[in-house]
This record gives structure tokens, C-alpha cells and sequence, in this order.
């Protein structure tokens, strides 16, 4: 009790200023910090809206996909033979503004234009007309009488009629121009082209830098990609991933869509690297099939992205209260180091023992005590002081052991490798709020529920997208979180503090209960986080100073008449004696 009392203080110091609500610097508290919720509420619905509009773009392949298709596609005896990537081999992606053919990339079935573009280096693709097409140009259609058909085997500068064929329009006029041949690459020089992305199947191959590449002629690919296209030609888009995002994650769903198998994306720039698994680069697909084994598959899939959600939800908010729990009550043990280090100096007469044993009383008489006592007996107290330093120094490095482990489990790749030390912050300072400002009734029924429920929602995001917008969804989740501290600061804990319903005395509104009686001033142990919190009865459970703590005792057992022996409840007070005359 004696430390929800101190942690009250706390609390009492943070709302002492809103509830005096004095003006400072022509501002009131109260009147900025509801101002700063509401803006907190515009913020967050604003973004909202933004990350639903970010992620409705993903998941198709109309960008990437046909620059690799008139790359490495080719034609075999007149037949078409489908492109792969080949697992020694690197692509290099440059990012352009926009593409000649951008335009027909949103209106062409099947996401490829009739008629594609050169590449920046000048030379052509291999899959370049689509079949039989030749290169054409418009001409004057005074120029098109009695002249036939566009046909890849007419001559240079030959003027031809468009029939909807070969990117022609119908009744236009075109002239053929000259075809472009692909040259050999050089035998003496090996050239990687410079790009601002590097995509590959095999992971190692993104560890080595383009001099290495070029030394031992691997193969690499030049692909120059539209960022209008990986926009879907929205200015809102445009903005936020030029000026805030980046392309990482529109351009790691194209190429996971593309390819179809694992591999990996780096990040020329950053060197950030995006890798992803074989089921990770299929989910898209399945979910697009239809049938009873897809819905099956759909309804199993969201049932696992539910149950890891909440395993998340319950590790990390476990671990953390704990840890947080020790920090508090075991950190404050370096005051007492400090004050044995400052005794020796000519400050030591102004210091007083006792003030700081009465700061933390769970200390003083964990702690405290043995201190006094060692004090008194000529001795030195630093192991105990030790000892608390090492039980903080340990459960700290578990925590830390914890965000590894928990970052490969939960936050495994294609997820943002910065996700899992992001959502430990988020869970780190809703735990503190929750130990310091959640201690009316109001609270405790509805501040825990609604952020669990933000950081429930964010996580199905995580698990439910192959690579979602991840850390702008947890910056949405810890938006709509401090909103909602605020909201039961300024409307529940505030009012619930100048009425009295808690104070000093009843510094929480509910509360757990030991099954057996300790003292106020001890430490409640760790485990006792996790008891359920008792029923809000006053009749059943009673306050302290209602009804005194005594131990427990059985009832007594029934009279025995053949033993003539009557037993006595020690417990009870002696009956007073009755003056008797003769």
C-alpha cells in the first residue's frame, strides 16, 4: 500500500497544476492540455486516413513486374518463353519520375502496355514489341491513301495504316522506323549499372558491393521503374513517400508480387535490406484464388494473425510491467548509495536518514531497516545496497534479452527491422502511464481496454499484410494511445481527484489482495501484477481501518461432554472476572 501511496504522489504532483488550473504565460494548463488532446484526435484520424489510403495501393504488380518481363523475356523458335530471375543475378532499379507509358499501365489489362520504351542506357529490351511490331512513328494522314497495314516485315520509312494492332490506333497513319539492335557487351569490360535499389534472389549476393560484382562479371540487370506508378498516380501518395516514407515498402510488395519466391531488397542509399520468405511472397496470390479451399485458407490465416496478435499483446505487456516494476522499486536503492557517498563529505551534518527511509517505506523497511541496523552495529551496508543494483542490473538485461528474441519472433522480416524497439517503447510508456495516472474506477475499466484494443489493431496490420506500412501504423497506434491517456486524465482522474474518491489514504480504486496479511510498508512481490483485481465491494472487502488485520483461525470444534474439557479461543479477550460474596 505504502508504494501505490508514493507513486500517488506522483500522480497528485502532475495533476496539482490542472487542477489549480493557474495562468501561466497568458495559457492555462487545463485549457492546453485539452487543446493538445484535440489536436493529438485530428492528428491521429488524419493519419489514419492517409496509412488506409497507402495501403490500398499495394499488392499489385503492374510496375515492376513488365520492365522485368520485356527485360528478361524472350522469344524461343517463335514462341514466347517466360522470364525468371536467375538466383546469380542481381537487378539494379532505378527510380524515375515517370515513364512514357504510365499512362496505359493503369488502363491495360494484364498491366503491360502494347508498345514499351527504351531503357536510360539506350538499349532496348529483349521483349521489347510484344511479338511480331515494329517500331512506329505517327505520320501525316495525308500520307496513309491505299497503303496497307503495319507489318514487322515492312521496310524502314514505309508508311502503313494502324488496325488497333501494335499500340496502332485505327484509320491513324504511322511510318516504320528503324529497329535498334541489341550490342554485345564487351569482352574486356564487365559494367554494373548504378541504380537506386538492388533487388536479388539470393541474399548473400546484396552483402557485395558493385566493384566486386563487376570483377567477377556477375550478371545485372538495368530496370528503370516509374515512381508516378508505385504513387498509383495520387499526389498524396506522392508526397509522403518522396518527402517521408520513401519507396521501400511499395517497391518490396512489387518485388515480392514479381518474383513469387524469397529474396531480397536493398536500399542503395540507406543500405537498408528487405528480405522475405517464399510464403511471405505468395500470400498475396492465395488470397486473391477463389474457392472453398481459398476461404479455408483465408479464415485460417486470420485466426493466426488474432492469436499472434494477442501472444504479442501478452509478452510484451508482462515483461514490461515487470521490469518497470523492478526499476521503480529497487532503482531508487541508488538515493541510499548516494547518501552513503555524500555522509563522508562536509555535507553529511544537513543529510537526514530517516527523511530518506520515509521517501520510499517500502524501502525502509525492505531496506531501510537493515541499513539502520547495520549502521548502528559499525558496519557497512554496500552488499545489500549491491545486491538491489544487481537485481536491477538483471532484469534489465533480461528485458533487453527479451526485445531481441521477441524482434525475431513476432517481428521477423519482411517487417521493418526498427518495429519490434518501436512497439517495446510503445508498451514501455503505456505501462508507465497505466502505474502512474490510471487510479480511478473510471480508468481502470476503460483506459487499459481501448489501448489494448489501438495496439491489437496495429498488429493485425503487421500480420495480416505481406510488408505493410508498419512503423507509420505504430506511430497511429501511439497517437490514438497518449490521446486516450490525456482524455481519462483531464476527465477521469482529474475530477476523480477533487471529489476525494482518491487520495493518500485510498491512493487506487481497485486493487488486488494478498491471500495472506502483510504489512503496509512491504513491497508487494512481482507476481501479484497478475492477480485479477477484486470486485469493488466495500461490505466484502473492507478498508484497513474499518476492520482490524488478525490471522485467520478455524472454527471451534463442538464441545466433547464425555471428556469434560471445554476449549477456549486464545483470540478471544478474557471474560471479566465477576466479584463473588460469601
Amino acid at each position: 500500500m505504502d508504494f501505490e501511496r508514493v507513486i500517488f504522489r506522483v500522480h497528485a504532483a502532475a495533476l496539482g497544476p490542472l487542477e489549480r488550473n493557474e495562468e501561466r504565460c497568458r495559457v492555462k494548463p487545463r485549457e492546453a492540455c485539452r487543446a493538445c488532446s484535440e489536436c493529438l484526435l485530428v492528428v491521429a484520424v488524419g493519419l489514419l486516413l492517409v496509412t488506409t489510403a497507402l495501403h490500398a495501393t499495394l499488392g499489385t504488380d503492374r510496375c515492376l513486374a513488365p520492365r522485368l518481363k520485356e527485360r528478361l523475356g524472350r522469344y524461343d523458335n517463335g514462341s514466347y518463353v517466360d522470364w525468371r530471375l536467375p538466383r546469380d543475378a542481381v537487378v539494379k532499379i532505378r527510380l524515375v519520375n515517370e515513364l512514357p507509358d504510365d499512362d496505359d499501365l493503369f488502363v491495360g489489362e494484364n498491366g503491360v502496355a502494347p508498345q514499351r520504351h527504351d531503357d536510360d542506357d539506350g538499349i532496348p529490351g529483349d521483349f521489347r514489341r510484344l511479338g511480331e511490331c515494329p517500331l512506329l512513328k505517327p505520320a501525316p494522314s495525308s500520307e496513309c491513301d491505299g497503303v496497307l497495314n503495319c507489318d514487322a516485315r515492312m521496310a524502314p520509312d514505309t508508311v502503313c495504316g494502324g488496325d488497333d494492332k501494335c499500340g496502332t490506333v485505327a484509320n491513324g497513319c504511322y511510318k516504320v522506323q528503324h529497329a535498334h539492335h541489341t550490342p554485345a557487351p564487351s569482352p574486356f569490360r564487365w559494367r554494373v549499372p548504378s541504380g537506386d535499389y538492388t533487388l536479388a534472389r539470393d541474399l548473400h549476393l546484396l552483402a557485395l558491393n558493385d566493384a566486386f560484382l563487376a570483377e567477377h562479371r556477375v550478371r545485372a540487370y538495368n530496370v528503370s521503374v516509374s515512381m508516378r506508378c508505385l504513387d498509383a498516380a495520387s499526389a498524396l501518395a506522392s508526397v509522403f513517400h518522396r518527402y517521408v516514407l520513401g519507396y521501400d515498402t511499395p517497391l518490396a510488395n512489387q518485388a515480392m508480387e514479381t518474383l513469387g519466391s524469397s529474396g531480397a531488397l536493398r536500399n542503395d542509399n540507406t543500405n537498408i535490406i528487405t528480405r522475405w520468405r517464399r510464403s511471405d511472397a505468395r500470400r498475396r496470390r492465395l488470397s486473391q484464388r477463389l474457392g472453398a479451399e481459398a476461404a479455408f485458407k483465408w479464415l485460417l490465416r486470420r485466426a493466426g494473425v488474432a492469436v499472434t496478435s494477442l501472444l504479442a499483446l501478452f509478452l510484451l505487456s508482462t515483461v514490461t510491467a515487470a521490469v518497470l516494476r523492478v526499476l521503480v522499486a529497487s532503482g531508487v536503492c541508488g538515493a541510499f548509495a548516494l547518501w552513503y557517498l555524500l555522509s563522508s563529505t562536509r555535507f553529511a551534518q544537513r543529510l537526514d536518514f530517516q527523511a530518506l527511509a520515509r521517501a520510499y517505506p517500502w524501502l525502509g523497511a525492505v531496506l531501510g531497516a537493515p541499513l539502520e541496523l547495520l549502521r548502528a552495529q559499525g558496519r557497512e551496508g554496500t552488499s545489500l545496497l549491491c545486491a538491489h543494483a544487481v537485481r536491477v542490473v538483471v532484469a534489465y538485461a533480461l528485458y533487453e534479452a527479451a526485445q531481441f528474441a521477441f524482434a525475431r519472433w513476432l517481428y521477423s522480416p519482411p517487417l521493418p527491422p526498427a518495429l519490434g524497439l518501436c512497439c517495446f517503447g510503445l508498451m514501455l510508456g503505456w505501462e508507465y502511464a497505466t502505474l502512474a495516472h490510471c487510479r480511478s474506477a473510471a480508468s481502470i475499466a476503460f483506459l487499459p481496454k481501448l489501448n489494448a484494443l489501438y495496439f491489437l489493431a496495429c498488429h493485425g496490420t503487421f500480420y495480416a499484410v505481406s510488408r505493410p506500412y508498419a512503423l507509420l501504423n505504430c506511430g497511429v497506434a501511439a497517437l490514438f494511445m497518449c490521446h486516450a491517456t490525456l482524455y481519462c486524465i483531464l476527465e477521469l482522474e482529474l475530477p476523480a481527484l477533487v471529489r476525494g474518491d482518491i487520495d493518500a489514504t485510498t491512493p487506487r480504486a481497485r486493487r488486488t489482495e494478498l491471500p495472506w496479511p502483510a504489512l503496509d510498508a512491504m513491497l508487494p512481490p512481482t507476481w501479484s501484477l497478475y492477480m485479477p483485481l477484486v470486485p469493488n465491494d466495500d461490505d466484502q472487502f473492507p478498508e484497513e481501518e474499518d476492520m482490524p488485520a488478525e490471522l485467520p483461525r478455524p472454527p471451534p470444534p463442538a464441545e466433547d461432554e464425555d471428556d469434560g474439557v471445554e476449549l477456549v479461543d486464545l483470540n478471544r479477550a478474557p471474560a471479566p472476572a465477576v466479584a463473588t460474596t460469601e
